[in-house]
């Protein structure tokens, strides 16, 4: 690639990824692809790959206008072994920003994302968490899975050893570390700590709204006739899409509109949280040694935080 990638959005999923990308996106000092999540630094995840060539990736920064910095987001370049690695040795500047949140809750989101995805076919996120050993060994992989290693979600939260790889590549002060819950509380504070980091100016953006919020199918059978039509629907819908030009944004207030509702969050037992938290204890005290940042009540039951 011939221009330089000035910063990159590296996730994690259901972080506020999403948010911070439509947030700096109309930004006038910043060009951000059309093509969100284009994974392609991720060599090691082949499925997720929207774009392999270099040709390819840098079309999608063509319309970029002279003195604007680039920017891409891809959610699972954090998970990624190779993708920082690759990205790094490409553009040795690249600021990197990840945005991390509490295990337990962003996995819960993450797993109702590939639910609604027919990318996970358990429903029940404590009987999914308990199938990794099994998926470990390529057994009862859901058929439209991308990458199995996405269903193992004990190592998909495994921030600490990620942000650890992250710095084995980038020096410390071109990587940005923030946090969901600041990005909930105070999020007008946190865009300016982006922002800053950055080096750009303040656009006096005051209108910050939730991007990816998660969401439920109203009936999973009509999501799945139109996301996953068996052959030869798919095949016809393909066509139909080609035929009249249209593309995914088009397609999406449909979907979101029609197809979905709130998500109701399943209520977890007392027991699984705990067995959760407990699987994360190490890696969020490796977390918060590398960042410098208090997560002790990331260890502490919401009841027992609330009272």
């Amino acid at each position: 690639m011939n221009k330089t990638l000035d910063f990159c959005l590296v996730g994690a999923p259901k972080c506020g990824t999403t948010s911070l990308f439509n947030y700096l996106k109309p930004h006038p000092e910043v060009f951000l692809p059309k093509v969100k999540e284009p994974h392609y630094y991720c060599t090691d995840f082949p499925g997720y790959r929207r774009i392999t060539t270099s040709r390819e990736y840098e079309s999608i920064f063509a319309r970029s206008l002279p003195g604007q910095k680039l920017g891409e987001a891809s959610v699972f370049y954090l998970y990624s072994k190779d993708a920082v690695r690759n990205l790094i040795q490409e553009h040795p500047a690249c600021k990197i920003v990840a945005i991390l949140r509490r295990p337990i809750e962003m996995l819960q989101s993450y797993h109702q994302q590939l639910t609604n995805g027919f990318r996970e076919t358990e429903l029940d996120f404590e009987k999914a968490w308990q199938l990794r050993h099994e998926r470990s060994l390529g057994k009862n992989i859901p058929v439209n899975c991308l990458e199995a290693s996405h269903l193992q979600y004990g190592e998909v939260a495994r921030f600490g050893d990620q942000i650890e790889r992250i710095y084995q590549f980038v020096p410390e002060q071109q990587v940005l570390v923030l946090f969901h819950e600041d990005l909930k509380t105070d999020t007008r504070g946190t865009y300016l700590k982006l922002l800053d980091f950055l080096e750009l100016s303040n656009d006096g953006r005051q209108h910050f709204p939730r991007f990816n919020e998660s969401k439920a199918h109203r009936s999973r059978l009509i999501s799945r006739l139109l996301m996953r039509p068996p052959y030869p629907l798919n095949h016809a819908k393909q066509w139909i899409k080609k035929q009249f030009n249209c593309h995914r944004s088009l397609l999406r207030p449909l979907y979101y509109g029609v197809l979905y509702r709130k998500e109701e969050k399943q209520p977890l037992s007392d027991a699984f949280v705990q067995s959760v938290m407990q699987a994360h204890e190490d890696d969020i005290r490796k977390l918060q040694s590398l960042t410098g940042r208090d997560l002790s009540h990331w260890l502490v039951p919401r009841k027992q935080r609330a009272a």
